[in-house]
């Protein structure tokens, strides 16, 4: 009997360092790629909910972030504007995966390039832009964060 309970115990505890240890593990062996994926669809979403709380976890302090039309904001003027902004992204259509490349690993930065089309609505004007994206992102104490960001208007027909 005392053998029964010793293997229950050792089981329960087994049981319970798998359950919990997978939950960290599939964490912690995210690749970059992926990490940085879904930072990126973290952005988008951000962008369209006007979601500015999650963008100041998203964007590094010294964040360039380039418009298709020229205009370049920092990460106080992208999140001070985007409430107010006459610019409502609905969408964000991808046209082929991301390009992500690790270039430097000491410090871990990446580019991404990126074809997307961005659907929305400037001044009640529907509009409907066809983009190449450059993206650079850094990690910074375990997170990427987007560091600099150039679109440039393509025709992608």
């Amino acid at each position: 009997m005392k053998y029964f309970k010793l293997l229950i115990i050792i089981f329960l505890i087994n049981f319970n360092y798998n359950l919990f240890s997978q939950e960290t593990q599939s964490v912690s062996f995210k690749s970059p790629q992926q990490a940085i994926t879904q930072q990126i669809e973290s952005l988008e979403i951000s962008l369209i909910n006007k979601n500015t709380a999650r963008l100041e976890e998203i964007l590094h302090s010294d964040l360039t972030f380039g418009h298709s039309n020229g205009w370049t904001e920092t990460k106080s003027s992208l999140l001070e504007n985007l409430p107010t902004s006459k610019v409502v992204y609905k969408e964000f259509i991808k046209h082929k995966e991301a390009e992500i490349k690790i270039i430097w690993e000491s410090n871990p930065l990446a580019t991404v390039r990126r074809e997307i089309t961005a659907v929305g609505e400037y001044e009640k004007e529907s509009f409907q832009v066809d983009l190449k994206v450059l993206e650079i992102w850094i990690k910074q104490n375990k997170k990427w964060l987007l560091l600099a960001r150039q679109s440039v208007e393509v025709d992608f027909d």
